[in-house]
């Protein structure tokens, strides 16, 4: 069933104001655009805010952080899968985790629980 611009555009919003995307943010984008959650939450959603899109020519677990550390986003989204994936590499890049800045926190001027 297609998708009419009016239902694309309500999408992007209610998933920006959700997640409190501004036009400060930057995000990661590791989905695929032919995927809805990677052209509505990836793709529309940010730039309808005014916010930053770095697409990546695909999810590939083992340069994710590489990714994060060279494009520093505020924000990335995935599906359940990807991040099992991430999380597996987790443990080999705390030294990227640890620099990346949170952005939950920095919204709402609150010191970082995860330091």
């Amino acid at each position: 069933m297609p998708l009419a611009h009016r239902n694309v555009a309500a999408s992007a919003r209610n998933i920006a104001a959700t997640l409190e995307l501004s036009a400060a943010d930057r995000g990661l984008n590791i989905m695929p655009l032919f995927h809805i959650h990677g052209l509505i939450a990836g793709l529309t959603a940010p730039l309808s805010r005014g916010g930053t899109v770095i697409a990546t020519p695909g999810f590939n677990a083992l340069r994710f952080f590489g990714q994060m550390k060279d494009k520093r986003p505020s924000w990335v989204t995935a599906v359940p899968t990807m991040h099992q994936a991430i999380l597996t590499r987790a443990p080999h890049n705390r030294d990227v985790i640890a620099d990346v800045p949170c952005a939950s926190c920095a919204r709402r001027r609150r010191r970082c629980r995860r330091r």
